[in-house]
């Protein structure tokens, strides 16, 4: 008896099993299997369409393989956005059939009455169009009708946001351009609190005591200094690639630009100038050599809190770009790019240095043995103390040790005293053959750097001993 129960309650089920696989292949039959081919055609085939999105209608035109906004051929259409709508449109697939037969209610009940995006396009002579309704929530996918056809299909989220443009999303943002730091020229930067003008020198200026230094700030009245370039290198990396995330607008007029702040006289205004390689048309640039460009990126007003307005001066392009840009672009000055080193010079460029503190005077002298190096390594140089052959590698790590030493910060203004610590470099260079670095008290825990007769570093004692104590260590 129970055997026979469990053997009609296994044929129920069975039956269910197969009325469902029969309602299913019934119900893909009629309604899709989720590979309904609406379109099937090349993609280059298209060569018009017009999207009428947001209450915003634009027409594209195809000329010469390359599209562009039918009444306003100067406009940059961005060629990706305008092709991956020409190819969803060629291979348009549906995940299934909504509803044959469909009625006004249905039209109303899936946002077809207004749809978020009519679209009509030319294709191989032959016009053809479609709307996109709403999304329904459930399933992500949205309504969709071809033109001419009384068949509402559902397509996948990427399909529609194809075409969920107005004319100011398909504008091409500028590109990011290429530029190496050895073929830099110069930067500057104009600000509201002034104007900042930096050049750079692959081989090192001769108007600054040590080659080490690469980028030079040219002062108000043309001095050069030697600044901390690491930093600048941020600067130029953001103008060249500011990282825009949104257009704003295309050609705008003197009332934008205001509205924008990005007028003359309220944008932060940063240049480079940089070499590289450029060929007129249908040349070859590497043999035409490196040419000298500029690139301009114009920094206005906040639009909010994560984003400021911006152009790449020339593009002609109005767009957002994040927080950090501005700051990047904003926040140095000689202050905050102050070199720190105490005296950072090439050994190769040293013959002697002289120390006195205490009343002791020492003389290291340093010579590079002939290796036909260009650079010589540093295991390549002799040292004697005081005219006495001594540790090689004790007299290295004192001259290691002013190469590593740094400020702790700048100083606010000047001291009176008797140093500390003298040393005085003796250089086989045409200028600044001689340097003289006095240590001279300041509290109880810095001394003030005199380098050359100008104070304006605080370096911790600690430091300058250390040093004094590596000296100390070459009598024995």
């Amino acid at each position: 008896m129970k055997r026979g129960k469990l053997l009609i309650v296994l044929v129920a089920v069975l039956a269910v099993f197969v009325a469902g696989y029969f309602g299913l292949r019934a119900y893909n039959k009629a309604y899709g299997d989720g590979t309904l081919k609406l379109t099937d055609f090349s993609a280059d085939d298209v060569t018009a369409i017009t999207v009428d999105c947001g209450g915003e209608k634009t027409a594209y035109v195809k000329d010469g393989g390359r599209w562009y906004c039918e009444d306003d051929r100067e406009f940059p259409v961005d060629q990706e956005i305008l092709s991956a709508m020409a190819g969803q449109i060629a291979r348009t697939e549906a995940v299934r059939t909504a509803v044959k037969n469909v009625s006004q209610a249905d039209m109303e009940a899936f946002g077809l009455n207004d749809p978020q995006a009519a679209v009509q396009y030319v294709a191989a002579g032959t016009e053809g169009g479609f709307l996109i309704g709403d999304k329904n929530n459930s399933t992500n996918q949205f309504y969709f009708k071809p033109d001419g056809s009384d068949t509402v299909y559902m397509v996948r989220r990427v399909v529609a946001e194809s075409f969920f443009y107005g004319k100011i999303d398909t504008l091409k943002l500028p590109e990011r351009l290429t530029y190496t730091t050895d073929n830099v020229v110069s930067l500057s930067v104009k600000r509201a609190e002034g104007e900042f003008e930096y050049l750079y020198f692959k081989d090192g200026c001769d108007e600054v005591y040590s080659d080490e230094y690469k980028w030079i700030e040219r002062q108000s009245d043309g001095s050069l200094v030697p600044i901390n370039g690491s930093k600048l290198s941020n600067v130029c990396t953001k103008i060249v690639s500011p990282g825009y995330t949104k257009a704003v607008t295309y050609a705008p007029d003197d009332a934008q630009l205001r509205e924008f702040g990005l007028d003359a006289a309220s944008a932060s205004r940063a240049t480079l100038v940089y070499k590289t390689y450029l060929a007129q048309e249908g040349g070859d640039a590497a043999a035409e050599g490196l040419k000298q460009v500029e690139a301009t990126l114009l920094i206005g007003k906040a639009f909010d809190d994560e984003s400021y307005y911006a152009m790449t001066e020339g593009s002609g392009v109005v767009g957002l770009v994040p927080r950090d840009t501005e700051l990047i672009v904003a926040e140095y000055n000689l202050d905050t790019m102050a070199v720190m080193d105490v005296c950072k010079v090439s050994r190769r460029s040293i013959d002697s240095m002289d120390v006195s503190f205490d009343g002791v005077f020492h003389s290291i002298e340093v010579s590079a043995a002939d290796t036909g190096a260009d650079s010589p390594a540093k295991d390549d140089f002799e040292y004697t103390f005081d005219g006495e052959p001594c540790d090689k590698e004790a007299a290295s790590a004192v001259l290691d040790l002013l190469h590593r030493m740094s400020g702790d910060r700048l100083a606010d203004g000047t001291v009176e005293g008797e140093a500390y610590l003298t040393l005085t470099l003796l250089r086989n260079t045409d200028r600044f053959d001689r340097l003289i670095l006095e240590f001279i008290p300041y509290d109880n825990s810095f001394y003030m750097l005199s380098f050359n007769g100008e104070q304006r570093l605080l370096v911790n004692k600690r430091s300058v001993q250390e040093l004094v104590d590596g000296v100390k260590g070459l009598e024995q």
